[in-house]
């Protein structure tokens, strides 16, 4: 069968896979359509315009998952099909990698103080908190993952230390405007409560929201009941692994068990063809 896979990471945000990998994972994988939809930034597609156009075995969707705040909750949003040389869509990505950037300098000064020093402290911008708290609890500076985060964002239960996220609502205008379209990423993640997920989904949907990601590893269980409300409200609807690292292969056999084919998501793939921003 063959394999539309709409979400994964790799070495540019929190995923450990390479550029110069994927086409031998697409290929390992029967993947004949995918988009590398890392956290909040699109550089892999430079990479891939730069070094690797020529040696595709799949087509291309280009996307990105972004970290939104919606009435003060956090949502993520997968962005598909749009120019990411967009002038307003590449504002938005500058400005998420400055809040970025400067969380992580933040972070990075209270673990100097700490005597915890690296020599090249630019390569956790881009590796993220996520790889930086594993690396971190590896080398015996902290107990767990959860200690990290909560010794170095929290004082006394408090937060102190935030990072300023885009609204949903300009998040979606800036995608669509690029020509591309937004799907609500893992609403399980969000809520286990269906019908606040409806809510959420209807109040989105007047944003400018396309689609819902129903195909999920964690929705594997009740993935036709995200289906029902997202065709309720005449919505798309997309899916994909969500393939970090080899921790993810039960991930992408859930893709092989569900048969995420053409048939499934071809109306995703059709719309982004007509939207001209995939590769051929």
């Amino acid at each position: 069968m063959d394999i539309i896979d709409l979400h994964i990471h790799t070495e540019c945000s929190d995923g450990s896979l390479k550029i110069s990998d994927l086409s031998s994972f697409a290929k390992e994988n029967n993947i004949k359509v995918l988009s590398i939809t890392d956290h909040d930034n699109v550089d892999a597609y430079s990479l891939l315009n730069k070094e690797y156009s020529s040696d595709l075995n799949y087509k291309i969707i280009p996307g990105v998952e972004i970290t939104t705040e919606h009435n003060n909750s956090i949502i993520h949003l997968l962005g598909y099909g749009m120019d990411i040389n967009n002038k307003e869509f590449n504002m938005l990505i500058r400005q998420i990698k400055l809040s970025f950037a400067t969380q992580m300098t933040a972070v990075l000064r209270k673990l100097r103080n700490r005597g915890i020093v690296f020599e090249d402290e630019k390569q956790w911008v881009i590796k993220g908190l996520d790889k930086l708290a594993v690396y971190l609890v590896e080398r015996g500076y902290f107990d767990n993952t959860e200690a990290f985060f909560y010794d170095i964002f929290y004082c006394e239960g408090k937060r102190v230390l935030q990072r300023k996220k885009p609204k949903s609502r300009d998040v979606i205008e800036a995608v669509n405007k690029a020509g591309g379209f937004v799907s609500l990423a893992h609403p399980v993640i969000i809520s286990n409560n269906l019908s606040e997920i409806e809510e959420l989904i209807i109040e989105l949907k007047s944003l400018g929201l396309s689609a819902v990601e129903c195909y999920h590893p964690l929705q594997s269980n009740n993935y036709n009941e995200y289906i029902a409300i997202t065709k309720r409200h005449n919505l798309l609807i997309t899916g994909g692994s969500d393939f970090h690292d080899s921790n993810s292969i039960e991930y992408l056999e859930n893709i092989k068990k569900w048969g995420y084919s053409f048939e499934i998501l071809g109306e995703v793939f059709d719309q982004c063809w007509n939207n001209r921003n995939i590769s051929r």
